[in-house]
């Protein structure tokens, strides 16, 4: 579920699972290691992760803007609360083309971690 199965961020964190575990000498992932995991994916992940922030919000200035704030509220609550210009239209669609956001029964969800 974290990954939404993206081959990058299933690598990600699998890679980060495995440093954890060795760093803690366990074969197993607990919920704290699984956590610290995450964080990890976060940190060793953030070209990635600003790349989709600043390559896949927009290809103007406005729809980069734009893409930012759809992405920010989505985190927040999950419901895009304004889409009231063709601009944000755009941009959601683009979203949705790139598998960055997902409808689901109504609401939006980002992708993974």
């Amino acid at each position: 579920m974290l990954t939404n199965c993206h081959p990058y961020c299933l690598q990600l964190l699998g890679a980060s699972m495995v440093n954890q575990a060795n760093f803690n000498h366990t074969d197993f992932i607990t919920a704290e290691l699984l956590q610290a995991s995450t964080n990890d994916a976060f940190i060793s992940g953030q070209p990635y992760f600003t790349n989709i922030w600043t390559e896949f919000t927009g290809t103007t200035p406005e729809e980069m803007v734009i893409g930012q704030e759809l992405l920010l509220q989505v985190a927040r609550t999950d419901i895009l609360l304004s889409i009231t210009t063709e601009i944000a239209e755009k941009v959601l669609t683009r979203l949705l083309r790139y598998h960055i956001l997902h409808k689901i029964n109504g609401g939006y969800y980002s992708n993974p971690l």
